[in-house]
């Protein structure tokens, strides 16, 4: 038995990582401490038909994916799972992240949502 692994992380001042009474044989993964992304900026919502069109900065950070959350209420406390997930660009062509929701002004006469961004590394951005 290994009484104590510590790692310290040259990014992070002063931070670092520790494993107390860690089995001799065993295999680690030992990933540095990473800040979530942050939200999307500039998010915008257009009626196309009966869908509606979100679209958003592209931060252009590689590996990242989004989490599109949908609600016919304003209180994000009591909304459920993200409607979406890894979300990525359906329309290369354009700038920014677009996102068609099929069928969403369709199905409700008010709509709310939350865009975030997901690092297979970092987690999800901080939620409201």
């Amino acid at each position: 038995m290994i009484d104590k692994i510590r790692v310290r992380w040259p990014s992070t001042p002063l931070g670092y990582t520790e494993w107390k009474y860690v089995p001799v044989n065993t295999f680690l993964t030992i990933r540095e401490q990473c800040t979530p992304p942050a939200d999307p900026t500039r998010l915008t919502v257009a009626k196309q038909g009966a869908d509606a069109l979100l679209s958003w900065d592209d931060p252009a950070i590689a590996g990242l994916t989004w989490k599109v959350y949908r609600d016919t209420q304003p209180n994000r406390a009591l909304w459920g799972a993200p409607r979406s997930l890894g979300v990525t660009d359906e329309d290369p062509g354009s700038a920014g992240i677009q996102r068609k929701d099929l069928g969403a002004i369709a199905e409700a006469s008010s709509l709310y949502y939350l865009v975030t961004a997901f690092s297979p590394s970092c987690g999800e951005s901080p939620l409201p």
